[in-house]
């Protein structure tokens, strides 16, 4: 019987050693019928603490007349919780064409030029990537569990949504691990990468970043459901209300299979608000100077730019919303433009239903409208349907 450490760091693997003085290659049935660890290595369950893994792990008995050769395995941990299930095999000789013949022909596209190979279950909740190395020779096969994930939208430890708004100081004390510039491998996933993004100017924490391979996006997907895709981005996102955390994935990052970016948001209706008025504007912008603007929304100010960066809402694409400011000759505030993006026609009809529920019935036609504010402002939206979203613009009456 196999036996795991008793003890564990942070970010770091335990090794089973499988290699027996009797050898054979791995086979067919050494595997599951479906996607899943071999040797009942499926019996474990991503997110496990070790302790339950190691309950786990006195079910599982490998014999040692009949260990396959050449096969090292790992079990992958991060903050006391199991991820990644990898083997690390001498002999790769055949070991696709088995996997595929078990498992079905992958319907999990890799990333252009990648040469792994995945395959994913719904039903077991894991996802297998199989990658050859041309260094040294051989490959990983790697099983990423969706449990890992859990049911909630909240990034892994050590990243938490305690860093967001925190200070560098205050991460140095929350999460040391994070406190460089620099990215920190996430132990529990192959290949995965954790860092900050810090809010220009008052350097604290406005984003957390995930950073994981084609495989793990997958398993992600099967933890939370497949999100609201904005296809010409590529962006797909998830937002959690009660706790007004929002995950923003892009499949477009160089260097990188897939990229998840963590914020707080706040619900579009919240952001405009009831009356004629934004609420995520309290103080008044149209028809003030641009000083008496940015003292009244220093936060929200950055230099060299005549906007307000404001929170963001659900399909925002940046983690803050950008409100550009223009002003008249006489360097008055004259209105203000924002822009919200929609997935499809039918989220479109449903923003415009929004406004009309704020400003009253639209009037004009595809694809410019106007809004009959009784505030004494003038309401434009415009569709840009090449990127996706609606142009509004906020303002001052003409003379």
């Amino acid at each position: 019987m196999s036996k795991l450490r008793s003890a564990i760091a942070i970010g770091t693997a335990v090794m089973l050693g499988l290699t027996g003085c009797h050898r054979r290659a791995l086979t067919a049935h050494d595997f599951p019928s479906r996607v899943a660890p071999p040797f009942g290595l499926d019996r474990l369950v991503g997110g496990d603490p070790l302790t339950k893994a190691q309950a786990a792990m006195k079910t599982v008995r490998f014999d040692s007349s009949s260990r396959p050769s050449g096969v090292e395995v790992k079990l992958m941990f991060e903050h006391d919780r199991l991820g990644d299930v990898v083997l690390e095999l001498d002999n790769c000789a055949g070991i696709s064409e088995m996997l595929t013949a078990l498992w079905g022909a992958s319907d999990h596209a890799a990333p252009v030029g990648d040469p792994n190979e995945i395959w994913a279950s719904e039903a077991t909740g894991w996802v297998a990537s199989l990658r050859h190395r041309s260094l040294q020779g051989g490959c990983v096969l790697s099983f990423t569990p969706s449990a890992f994930f859990g049911k909630t939208i909240t990034p892994p430890r050590p990243l938490s949504p305690t860093l967001l708004g925190a200070t560098r100081q205050r991460v140095t004390e929350l999460a040391p691990a994070l406190s460089g510039t620099h990215l920190k491998e996430l132990g529990a996933i192959a290949d995965a990468w954790l860092g900050l993004g810090f809010r220009p100017g008052d350097a604290r924490v406005q984003t957390e970043d995930l950073l994981i391979p084609k495989s793990a996006s997958i398993a992600m997907k099967m933890a939370w459901g497949q999100g609201v895709r904005y296809p010409l981005r590529p962006t797909t996102i998830w937002v959690d209300p009660e706790s007004g955390l929002r995950a923003t994935g892009n499949e477009d990052v160089p260097d990188y299979d897939y990229h998840v970016r963590f914020d707080h948001y706040v619900p579009l209706t919240k952001w405009l608000g009831p009356g004629e008025a934004l609420a995520v504007l309290p103080s008044p912008v149209l028809g003030k100077q641009w000083e008496e603007v940015a003292e009244a929304y220093g936060e929200a100010v950055q230099p060299g730019f005549h906007s307000l960066f404001l929170p963001p809402f659900e399909s925002s694409d940046q983690s803050e919303e950008q409100v550009v400011l223009s002003s008249d000759e006489n360097h008055v505030i004259s209105s203000l433009d924002f822009e919200i993006p929609y997935s499809d026609d039918n989220m479109k009809e449903s923003h415009l239903r929004l406004l009309e529920s704020k400003w009253g019935l639209r009037e004009g036609s595809e694809p410019e409208w106007s809004f009959p504010s009784a505030d004494g402002v003038v309401v434009r939206v415009a569709d840009f349907a090449k990127l996706h979203a609606l142009s509004v613009r906020i303002a001052l009456p003409r003379d």
